[in-house]
Order: C-alpha cells, then structure tokens, then sequence
C-alpha cells in the first residue's frame, strides 16, 4: 500500500513514469524510473528506512474489562507523505546523493 501510494505522489508532483520499494541484502531502498533513468530517492536499514513514512497513532481495545492503550505504527497521511517526497526530491534537484 505505501509503494503505490508513493508512486502515486511521485508521478503527480514530478512526472515519475514508475517507482518501487527494493530490499537487498543491506537494507532498503525506494527507487524512481523518470526519462529511462533509474535513480535512489530514499535509503536505509530496517528502521531508518520507513520511520519517514509512519507515525505513532494510539490505539485503544478492551482486555479483560480494561481499557488498554498501546501506540501502533500508522501510515502518514496523503499529505503528509506527499511532503516528506517534496524534501526528498530537493535533495537529487539539489545534486546531493542519497546517503
């Protein structure tokens, strides 16, 4: 869901003809075909990697009689995502390469 939600931000806001979320053997990697040239827009480890792309949300269930809160990872909103892209972006426009 957060691959074609970021596909999706990236081919409105800048013209990207595709996008897709890669794990190799040292992490992962989110990477754009735009004009047949492939490029990385994001990378990192199992954590630095999708912290960008997720929030904490409380959620709250009834266990036993008891109302029990535990914080669970959420998506960011569309909005949100799509400003996260933005400064994403501003780093390959600004000819600095992903780390």
């Amino acid at each position: 869901m957060l691959a074609s939600r970021l596909r999706e931000i990236l081919r409105k806001q800048h013209q990207v003809d595709d996008a897709w979320i890669v794990r190799s053997h040292n992490g992962w990697r989110l990477e754009i075909r735009r004009r047949g040239r492939v490029t990385v827009l994001h990378r990192g480890d199992d954590v630095s990697f999708w912290l960008p792309f997720y929030t904490g949300a409380v959620r709250s269930a009834h266990v036993r009689g008891q109302l029990v809160l535990v914080l669970a990872p959420t998506q960011r909103r569309h909005a949100e995502l799509a400003d996260i892209v933005r400064q994403l972006w501003s780093q390959i426009d600004r000819g600095r390469a992903v780390p």
